[in-house]
């Protein structure tokens, strides 16, 4: 319990740290693209956004964060999954990002919104590193998005001083029920990843038999699909709205010929695939 700092999901989980820990003109270095509340937040308290990015085969470029941190560095984040360029870090990189934070007295936060979907987590390093928080919500695997309630993990120094600037008591008691039945009942989750991977399956399928490239599935309930313009991008985004199928497009370079749809069971992924298929027979 002395680990644990409840929020109104990762969202508040992002403010307190950044509202609690940083000071303006601090910088935070962030692997992006990714949630954009850490960037929406960093500007609200001042603080310099700092992107890395990815290098070949959609990785991580390690080299280009340790090449962002300096002097006024104060939190490095990331989301481990992430989103919408899947990647999974191991135990072993985090440990590594976490050692190198903690030589200059930068917070390492590891966003685990997506853990359930398959990646390893950065859990058991609690002990290892006083200066690594974990955080992870409801919103996802759990499906339980309209109950607001996240909550953050680390060291029991770590939680006193961030209740120190806790103004309010924001998560409810309702809330906290239903995450009492949720984490009595693993096996709905469970049942629900399940059928989220029977749907990426079928998805991936489907966008191979159509020579369409894709990436992600294996460690998120997200999938990148590549395009051939960035006109192909915006119009698969607009003519699969008109039949109330919302993915997202509009990334930034070289993203930009990509959308992402979201990945559900096997038959709203059929769903998806037979306006996708349409719209491709008038686009090309």
């Amino acid at each position: 319990r002395d680990h644990l700092y409840l929020t109104q999901g990762i969202t508040e989980g992002i403010r307190f740290i950044y509202e609690t820990l940083t000071n303006p003109g601090d910088n935070v270095v962030v692997l992006d693209p990714t949630y954009p509340m850490y960037q929406v937040y960093a500007e609200l308290f001042q603080l310099e956004y700092r992107r890395f990015g990815y290098g070949q085969d959609h990785k991580p470029d390690f080299q280009a964060l340790v090449d962002a941190i300096d002097d006024r560095t104060a939190v490095v984040a990331i989301a481990n999954p992430n989103l919408p360029i899947e990647s999974a870090l191991t135990v072993d990189q985090i440990r590594d990002i976490a050692a190198r934070c903690k030589e200059r007295d930068i917070v390492l936060v590891i966003d685990e919104a997506y853990h359930h979907f398959g990646a390893e987590t950065a859990k058991g390093l609690i002990e290892e590193f006083d200066n690594l928080v974990v955080m992870r919500t409801f919103s996802k695997a759990w499906g339980m998005a309209g109950i607001r309630l996240g909550y953050m993990i680390s060291q029991p120094q770590n939680i006193t001083y961030l209740n120190k600037t806790r103004s309010l008591v924001e998560t409810n008691a309702f809330s906290m029920q239903a995450a009492l039945f949720a984490l009595k009942h693993v096996d709905l989750m469970a049942d629900h990843v399940g059928e989220v991977k029977a749907g990426t399956a079928c998805l991936q399928a489907g966008l191979d038999e159509l020579g369409v490239p894709w990436h992600g599935g294996e460690y998120t309930n997200g999938l990148m699909i590549f395009l051939r313009s960035n006109a192909e991008a915006s119009g698969a985004v607009a003519f699969m709205r008109e039949r109330k199928i919302y993915i997202r497009g509009s990334f930034e370079p070289p993203y930009d010929t990509c959308i992402r749809a979201s990945l559900g069971d096997p038959a709203s992924m059929q769903s998806f695939l037979s306006a996708f298929r349409d719209y491709l027979a008038a686009a090309r």
